[in-house]
């Protein structure tokens, strides 16, 4: 089951809600540090592609708020879903057939 990541999208981002959201991102990101104590800092503005401490990270994501749609934390230790976790079976099949239908035109 996928962590529950709604506190991303929640708008008083000094709800214990968004707080207690903050502190586990936090928690993740401590076990992703570089060798000069850096994590991707996944705020609105950095966009996971500036390095921060962990105090700038927690600072960054109540006052710019979090990427909406970092919903899977990749940079920060999760796996991307395959295509076959995030489309069924039979939806795979039918591209496959729309696509070997485009290739032969």
């Amino acid at each position: 089951m996928a962590p529950d990541r709604s506190w991303i999208s929640v708008a008083y981002r000094l709800s214990i809600e968004y707080r207690q959201g903050v502190e586990e991102f936090v928690g993740v990101a401590k076990n992703h540090i570089d060798y000069r104590g850096l994590s991707r800092c996944p705020c609105k503005k950095c966009g996971n592609a500036k390095f921060q401490t962990l105090d700038v990270i927690r600072r960054h994501l109540f006052v710019n708020g979090i990427q909406l749609t970092y919903q899977v934390w990749h940079y920060h230790g999760e796996s991307l879903p395959s295509l076959q976790e995030v489309i069924p079976n039979h939806a795979t099949d039918e591209m496959a057939d729309v696509l070997v239908d485009l290739c032969r035109r």
